[in-house]
């Protein structure tokens, strides 16, 4: 038996637009989105206080330090 070709084959319409929005990445913004992601995830930890000191210590800085290391590279590739 030969397949059948779906009606939706024969639909046309306008070309596929991603949504794509540039956002101005300025210190303040910078700041209010590593606060916002922040807070919440030291909440969580300081919660979860039956994890050992190292434990919540490693769990704190390791993202702190991957923000760091993120922000060093953007003020330093950002005029090349």
């Amino acid at each position: 038996m030969p397949k059948k070709t779906p009606i939706v084959d024969h639909l046309e319409g306008k070309p596929f637009k991603p949504l794509k929005q540039e956002i101005k990445w300025t210190r303040r913004r910078i700041i209010l989105l590593s606060l916002l992601v922040a807070i919440p995830y030291i909440g969580m930890v300081i919660l979860a206080s039956s994890i050992s000191q190292v434990l919540a210590g490693l769990l704190i800085g390791f993202p702190v330090a991957a923000f760091a290391l993120m922000y060093l590279m953007h003020s330093l590739t950002k005029d090349l």
